[in-house]
């Protein structure tokens, strides 16, 4: 991975939220981000604004695929009703 100079979003939006727009814009970029990885297979599984860097130009990197998970292998590295993540971006049913 490349050295992301830079902040997270977490630290971007301590202080309150964004501008619409510029929200707006982040979202569309990380959907995209994303929705790439699922194209290739790959559940983040922990996104959350502390693993999205912002480069100086403001353009967001995802970050920390550590509990990623990979769709087409059957993969035995997640057991069933195992928790994973960060608990409070984690969803209901988990």
């Amino acid at each position: 991975m490349a050295f992301v100079e830079g902040a997270s979003l977490a630290h971007r939006v301590k202080d309150g939220p964004l501008p619409q727009r510029e929200a707006a814009e982040l979202v569309e970029s990380i959907a995209q981000a994303i929705a790439y990885a699922h194209s290739k297979g790959v559940i983040h599984r922990d996104l959350k604004p502390a693993n999205v860097l912002l480069d100086q130009h403001g353009q967001p990197k995802v970050t920390d695929f550590g509990l990623a998970k990979k769709t087409e292998a059957d993969s035995q590295l997640t057991g069933t009703g195992q928790i994973l993540g960060t608990p409070s971006y984690m969803p209901p049913e988990q």
